[in-house]
């Protein structure tokens, strides 16, 4: 095997990696949450920043990195100061919010979606704009059918429905359809 092949396929690896230890970090935080003081609902959102592999390809890694970084800090502003978010995986950004309603968890989605998409990425060269697509999900974990894996894939669902509804909006899991409603 020649030296490029190994290099992406380890590269590959090391991915894998990161997103299963960032789904295990994830299903470990939820758990920890429903068992400290967390007796209502908790929401999860999650966020894809909005063709950041073009982003990437055109401005390079090193600007790319800039706008995570910053986007952490855009994103971190813009929810409470016990609310977990946690990288999930490349431009992923998953948001725990304990004892939050759906509606409270819309609103702060809105806020995330909103402010990233108005903040001006300056880097000190150049201005950048990006942009997010959110999925929302809500649930009790205190109930008896709870299921982090279920919690994850329901807001996955609601991600992948916002992408596919044009991105940079906020889409709510909604169960009886098997796919999410939008919510602008």
């Amino acid at each position: 095997m020649d030296q490029p092949n190994v290099v992406n396929k380890l590269s590959e690896s090391e991915k894998s990696l990161v997103s299963t230890a960032a789904r295990s970090a994830l299903r470990v935080l939820m758990l920890g949450y429903n068992g400290a003081n967390n007796t209502g609902a908790e929401a999860l959102l999650l966020a894809d920043i909005d063709h950041f592999k073009q982003f990437n390809d055109t401005h390079g890694h090193q600007t790319g990195d800039f706008i995570l970084k910053e986007l952490c800090l855009v994103a971190k502003a813009a929810i409470r100061d016990y609310d977990l978010i946690a990288r999930y995986g490349g431009e992923e950004f998953a948001f725990v919010l304990p004892e939050t309603d759906t509606v409270t968890a819309m609103t702060v989605a809105h806020r995330i979606c909103r402010s990233i998409a108005d903040h001006d990425f300056f880097d000190g060269q150049q201005h950048y704009r990006v942009s997010v697509s959110i999925g929302v999900a809500s649930a009790s974990p205190t109930s008896s059918d709870f299921s982090p894996n279920d919690f994850i894939d329901q807001v996955d669902q609601a991600l992948y429905q916002a992408k596919r509804q044009g991105r940079n909006q906020v889409v709510l899991y909604n169960p009886k359809k098997r796919y999410a409603a939008i919510a602008r």
